[in-house]
């Protein structure tokens, strides 16, 4: 069974690096790639803002702890699955056929892959914007699978890596989500509106 999985990942690897990969797309999904890292963040405290300094100063306090809990772990899990990124999984194949695989950015493609931190990342802050910002629920979704999406474009991660760090991202904005919500909106006094409903 894993073994199938490890082949359906690579299948699918090559399909989107090589089968869909082309030169003037590599610019747009190069940039796309590193949505996954801080710009991402950033993006999410300006529609924060929108609703006041108060209300950011808060999602920025419950972000920042969730992110100093949220970064360990994802760093443990690299440690412990221990996969390699597909320019050293492909490694022979490369060295008979530079052009097997296109690597559109420059990295270290020496560390672990699995699961994909910017995916983690951009999943887990475009997940917790679109529970606290519901209208932009939309297209913080199909930024963050973007984000993902372009990580496999660009060769750098396995389709399933950015799938883990999709899910787990989105166990991360949600928890962030409800720590804001238990810590925040259940100690804001009641209006005078509520209080007569």
């Amino acid at each position: 069974m894993l073994n199938f999985l490890e082949q359906l990942d690579h299948r699918l690897f090559f399909m989107i690096n090589t089968g869909l990969g082309r030169h003037r797309l590599d610019p747009v999904f190069g940039d796309l790639s590193t949505l996954g890292g801080w710009t991402i963040a950033f993006v999410t405290l300006a529609a924060l803002a929108a609703d006041g300094r108060r209300v950011l100063v808060r999602h920025l306090i419950v972000l920042s702890v969730a992110i100093a809990v949220f970064a360990p772990v994802n760093r443990a899990l690299k440690t412990s699955f221990s996969r390699s990124r597909p320019a050293r999984a492909f490694a022979e194949q490369i060295e008979r056929d530079p052009e097997s695989v296109r690597f559109v950015t420059r990295e270290d493609l020496s560390r672990n892959a699995f699961p994909s931190g910017h995916s983690a990342f951009a999943f887990f802050i475009m997940h917790y914007l679109a529970l606290a910002k519901r209208p932009y629920r939309f297209a913080a979704w199909t930024l963050a699978a973007l984000a993902a999406f372009s990580r496999v474009y660009v060769g750098v991660h396995f389709p399933f890596d950015c799938l883990a760090g999709a899910l787990i991202g989105i166990l991360g904005g949600w928890l962030a989500w409800q720590a804001y919500r238990r810590v925040f909106e259940r100690a804001e006094p009641a209006t005078e509106t509520e209080k007569h409903v």
